[in-house]
């Protein structure tokens, strides 16, 4: 009955204490930053996006405070989550096959120095860049990168709480600070390996358009062949028609010349033999005249001798003796 009586009297307290000094509890105001303390940055896109999310110049002072609150955590937050990592099969695959802990360890410190640096100049974004290429080319899938926050801020916050809880207003800052530049490294992150991967795709496009081009090229280089090929066999099969029709006739032609052949030598023969009879009747002929001429030679010296002459030619004195 005591302690149950201490206990009211100590709520009592408690709720008395509130009524005498509510200055003395925290009482935020539910309000975004004006443009005027809004952070700008090169990027008019960026800036805005910025003055959207309530990301004011307040905190990047507070990530700049934060520093030697969080860098002597670093070492073992960054193992744990290292070891973290190497428990989930896909981020293992990826990370031995592209890299090695002791280079990822010195990625996530230089990562966490530039976080808490507060100075979003051109280094700052261009590291969001080669970190969105990185991911991009080592195929490691965007849910899983964001994923990797979350699983940065279930150990930080805890510890940022332990530190600031006496103070709601910092605490109250830090986490804030803490949520807009991780959000803001997200987007970029993000942005950067989303528009790698749509240079990879155009570059694809492109490709396979210049690949379809060709295609059509020698479509239609393959249709003006057929084409040429079909003109070709036309004209080949009127030249074979031709040639047959022209063969028919020679072959007739032939056959005629044959026949005309076998006629001629037919009638040739008929003249040899025609030719060869006249010759016997021609050298019967001349051997009935050379039989008349010596009856006619033998007649005449007969005559002469009859006669006493002699012939005009013989010697003068000779005896004409025959």
């Amino acid at each position: 009955m005591y302690k149950l009586a201490k206990s009211r009297r100590d709520m009592t307290m408690l709720f008395q204490l509130k009524k005498r000094n509510p200055s003395s509890f925290f009482q935020p105001e539910m309000n975004f930053p004006g443009v005027e303390e809004t952070v700008e940055v090169k990027d008019q896109r960026i800036t805005e996006r910025l003055w959207y999310m309530g990301f004011s110049k307040k905190h990047l002072e507070t990530l700049q405070d934060l520093n030697p609150v969080i860098s002597p955590l670093l070492d073992e937050l960054l193992q744990k989550v290292l070891d973290h990592l190497y428990k989930q099969s896909p981020l293992k695959r990826i990370a031995d096959n592209n890299t090695s802990r002791d280079r990822l360890y010195g990625v996530y410190v230089r990562y966490f120095q530039s976080l808490l640096s507060g100075n979003l100049d051109d280094e700052y974004f261009a590291m969001r860049t080669r970190i969105g290429n990185t991911h991009n080319g080592a195929g490691l899938p965007v849910e899983w990168f964001l994923a990797t926050y979350s699983a940065i801020n279930s150990l930080l916050v805890p510890k940022v709480v332990a530190e600031l809880h006496q103070d709601p207003d910092k605490l109250t800052n830090a986490l804030l600070a803490l949520t807009h530049i991780i959000n803001l490294d997200s987007q970029l992150v993000v942005e950067n390996y989303l528009q790698a991967r749509m240079n990879e795709l155009n570059e694809l496009n492109a490709s396979n358009a210049h690949l379809q081009k060709e295609l059509n090229s020698i479509s239609q280089e393959v249709a003006a062949s057929v084409q040429q090929t079909e003109a070709s066999i036309n004209e080949t099969s009127l030249k074979a028609d031709q040639i047959r029709r022209e063969t028919e006739t020679t072959q007739k032609s032939s056959k005629n010349l044959l026949n005309l052949t076998n006629l001629n030598q037919t009638q040739m023969g008929e003249m040899v033999h025609a030719f060869n009879k006249v010759l016997q009747d021609v050298e019967k002929s001349i051997s009935g005249i050379e039989a008349l001429k010596g009856i006619s030679e033998q007649i005449y010296h007969d005559d002469k001798r009859d006669r006493g002459y002699c012939r005009s030619d013989e010697p003068a004195g000779t005896e004409c003796i025959y």
